[in-house]
């Protein structure tokens, strides 16, 4: 068996999506993938702190000189320890030597000095959400939700994921929705008459903190744009966290992205910032990745960290109508909650004046992909609806066309309807503290089953 088929056929076709639209870049990134973590080819990552000393390991294990230049917003440095090589997937030109030549190099703290760029995307194993969307036959909502009280406090969700679709004022219900970015012009590829993959994640995102918190002020972030196939290295996450915070510190942020990486240190890149947001009053509302394993999943990991997790909040997924686990939700003691995660209705994009059309990208599998036997359900994301995808080889791909609400399944997605919850209890219980809000709405949790054992579980 070879290192495609251990990884599966899914984070394949995922993986060269990435590879491809990183690649396109003004300033190309070339990514290799080992274990099911992707990450930048020819380059590592350093504390900033750490500058100096790299800079001397690097000259005296690898023999090379090297640029090592600080960046102390986020802690970081990007260093070049390796020259291009062939395109080959599992050659990261020189990644694993210098890792391997360095591997006694420790900091005081026990960590690694040097370690790996991951790729940083939209929470799975497959680098995507769970499943695609598919149009929901449900009508448009003809206006927000009416709350049972009147909110007299403001709270501030920013949610960091693709941005939001330019059609997104049509809906209603997405009142003191913003953009950071301009909402993007360019939602197709040139020449291609089809949506491009993950444009209205973020959109369905917001669409759902709205439905659950109709007071919530949303502010969406484009930082995993759709153009890039919703991924990016953590360094420029690392940036692009640095900098929305840089005016202000929201209640909430919204994360429906991450990794999983090859130690159990986490992940170097965003570590300022998880350290910077433990001092903060901001809480970081996390997914927990749909790899159906209780591999950990990082940022969302760092929730079970006695002293940087005090501001994490890792959100599994639940199926539909049923108080058990999504087939695909990541899972163990680092996922602090469990929510609706399957089959969920949202906005999305188009009109019924309008329809957009969309081409699958990857075809639904036979079996589930992540329960056996007694404990596989026919309806799972896996499986159902049936679609062939182009990624996947189908000689004729499904075709569809959105006009305003999807379907869709993810941690993704349960990540946002927590966020919600919590905004909608500091607005109901004038707390101002979103830590203390998710404290004492945890204390109201119920129970779902989660591979047979009985976890915390949050429903709308």
């Amino acid at each position: 068996m070879n290192a495609h088929d251990e990884l599966g056929q899914r984070f394949w076709e995922q993986f060269h999506r990435i590879k491809d639209s990183l690649a396109a870049e003004t300033e190309p990134i070339r990514v290799a993938a080992k274990a099911g973590v992707v990450y930048e080819k020819a380059h590592v990552l350093a504390r900033a702190e750490d500058a100096e000393e790299v800079g001397r390991l690097i000259y005296t294990r690898l023999r090379r000189s090297a640029d090592v230049n600080p960046n102390h917003e986020t802690g970081l440095c990007r260093v070049r320890i390796g020259d291009d090589g062939p395109d080959d997937d599992g050659d990261d030109w020189g990644v694993d030597e210098a890792l391997e030549l360095t591997r006694d190099a420790r900091r005081a703290d026990g960590k690694a000095m040097l370690t790996r760029n991951h790729i940083v995307s939209i929470a799975n194993v497959n680098c995507c959400p769970a499943d695609e969307p598919v149009p929901a036959a449900l009508p448009l909502l003809p206006a927000a939700p009416v709350g049972s009280f009147t909110a007299d406090r403001t709270v501030d969700v920013l949610v960091v994921d693709t941005g939001l679709v330019i059609d997104f004022p049509l809906h209603p219900w997405m009142t003191d929705v913003t953009p950071v970015e301009p909402a993007p012009k360019i939602m197709f590829e040139p020449g291609d008459p089809f949506l491009k993959q993950y444009v209205g994640h973020g959109t369905f995102i917001a669409s759902l903190i709205k439905t659950v918190a109709p007071n919530a002020t949303v502010r969406v972030s484009g930082a995993l744009a759709g153009i890039k196939a919703g991924a990016l290295p953590e360094h420029t996450l690392a940036e692009a966290l640095a900098d929305l915070v840089r005016d202000g510190w929201p209640d909430i942020i919204s994360l429906s992205a991450g990794t999983l990486v090859q130690d159990q240190y986490g992940l170097a890149g965003l570590e300022t910032f998880v350290r910077r947001l433990a001092e903060e009053k901001t809480l970081l509302v996390a997914a927990a990745g749909n790899n159906g394993s209780d591999q950990p999943f990082w940022p969302a990991a760092y929730a079970a960290d006695p002293d940087l997790g005090r501001g994490v909040a890792s959100v599994g997924a639940l199926r539909h109508n049923e108080a058990k686990d999504a087939c695909f939700t990541s899972y163990g003691d680092w996922v602090k909650v469990y929510a609706p995660g399957e089959r969920l209705v949202a906005a999305f994009t188009g009109s019924p004046d309008n329809p957009v059309p969309y081409r699958y990208q990857h075809s639904t599998f036979y079996q589930c992909q992540f329960l056996h036997g007694s404990d596989a359900y026919a309806t799972c994301s896996c499986q159902q609806p049936e679609h062939l995808g182009v990624l996947s080889g189908a000689a004729v791909a499904g075709q569809t066309t959105f006009t305003g609400l999807a379907t869709w399944s993810g941690t993704s997605f349960s990540t946002p309807i927590v966020a919600a919850m919590v905004v909608d209890w500091m607005q109901r219980h004038d707390e101002a503290e979103p830590r203390k809000a998710f404290h004492d709405l945890m204390a109201t949790a119920g129970t779902a089953l989660v591979r047979g054992v009985p976890r915390p579980a949050l429903m709308p």
